[in-house]
């Protein structure tokens, strides 16, 4: 079966909206690649996570994050 879902959807003032859902019994913790170097913010945490080319996660179980992406 599948682990997570991830979504994405281009905003209107071009940032990146990246959804990742945890579809299981445990928690998740990793990281994915982007397409370089990002500003990202948790939006559910209202929290600044800076610049990098990856965004890392980590989801309890049946639950999902929220980030705004820019410059991917």
């Amino acid at each position: 079966g599948k682990q997570m879902r991830i979504y994405t959807r281009r905003m209107k003032n071009g940032d990146t909206a990246v959804a990742v859902f945890n579809m299981t019994d445990a928690a998740l913790d990793g990281e994915f690649p982007l397409a370089g170097e990002s500003y990202i913010r948790d939006l559910w945490r209202k929290r600044e996570l800076g610049v990098s080319d990856r965004i890392a996660y980590s989801i309890a179980p049946h639950c999902a994050a929220v980030y705004r992406v820019r410059g991917m």
